[in-house]
Formats: structure tokens, C-alpha cells, sequence
């Protein structure tokens, strides 16, 4: 891995991520004979960990906590964390469209 791209890095991160968690499921699986299939699809349509929000996904008490943490704390505070996240928003959109070299 001397002299590899950082696309060509991040390809091969993913994929040893992909193969290690294939490997953690099929040993919890084969460990605990547990059918986790409920408990996967619950992680991934949470609402803080889908990758798209329907629907319904918006009329669970989760989706409900999640918008109500956003106003947490002071005004300072909460003006603070939106402006926080929208710099990174625009940090991760900039980086997004423009490359350095």
C-alpha cells in the first residue's frame, strides 16, 4: 500500500469494515443462535441512522426526541449548534465540489 490514492485507500477501508462486520455477524449469529434480522432492520430504519426519512419514519416518538434535542439548552446554545452544523454542512459541500490537489 505504498503508493495508492486516498479513493483507492478509502475503497479498501470499506471493504476490510465490510468483511469485519460480516465476520461479527456470522460469529454472533453461530454464538447466540439469534435471528438479529428484527434488531438490523431496526438500527437501520431508525430514524437517526436511515439513510432516508418516509413517512412514518416522521411519526415515530424517535423522530419526535431528535427534533426536540435540536432546541436543548439556551438560546446562545441551540444558536450555536445550528450554526455549528450548517459550517460543517457547507464545509462537506465545498469539499465536495472542489478538489485540491
Amino acid at each position: 500500500m505504498e503508493n495508492i490514492s486516498p479513493e483507492e485507500k478509502a475503497k479498501l477501508m470499506e471493504q476490510e469494515e465490510d468483511e469485519y462486520f460480516e465476520q461479527m455477524l456470522k460469529g454472533f449469529q453461530a454464538n447466540n443462535n439469534v435471528d438479529i434480522d428484527d434488531d438490523i432492520e431496526y438500527f437501520e430504519n431508525h430514524p437517526m441512522t436511515c439513510k432516508e426519512l418516509t413517512p412514518e419514519m416522521l411519526e415515530q416518538p424517535e423522530f419526535a426526541a431528535l427534533q426536540n434535542m435540536a432546541y436543548d439548552g439556551t438560546p446562545e446554545e441551540v444558536c450555536r449548534n445550528f450554526r455549528h452544523h450548517a459550517m460543517e454542512a457547507l464545509d462537506m459541500i465545498l469539499k465536495k465540489y472542489t478538489k485540491n490537489k
